[in-house]
């Protein structure tokens, strides 16, 4: 005995017809990955974003979120300092990151 859809008949044929998206474009948006004073830091696919079959995106996002917890633990909690280092040590990855991938994809 098969559960109760969660949708109904309509809203499959719906979604079943709906237009097919694109897959994101390659983007990088550093080399700054943070907002002055220590406010806000850009983490993954915000940084980084790479075509979803190439598999790199959690991985490179959890790398991201281990340099940033390095930055935050050698600047002893001061946030302006840790993201500006995180800016350093991660744009240049990033964006290796996404221009290695965009050549990948290229068609020969």
């Amino acid at each position: 005995d098969w559960p109760t859809p969660q949708l109904s008949d309509a809203e499959l044929t719906a979604f079943a017809a709906r237009r097919v998206r694109r897959l994101p474009q390659f983007t990088y948006c550093g080399p700054a990955l943070h907002l002055s004073g220590g406010r806000a830091v850009l983490l993954g696919d915000a940084i980084h974003s790479v075509k979803p079959y190439f598999g790199l995106g959690v991985n490179s996002g959890f790398e991201d979120v281990s340099v940033l917890d390095d930055c935050i633990q050698e600047a002893g909690g001061d946030l302006e300092r840790a993201f500006e280092s995180y800016s350093k040590r991660r744009g240049p990855d990033a964006r290796a990151l996404v221009e290695s991938q965009y050549r990948l994809h290229q068609p020969r």
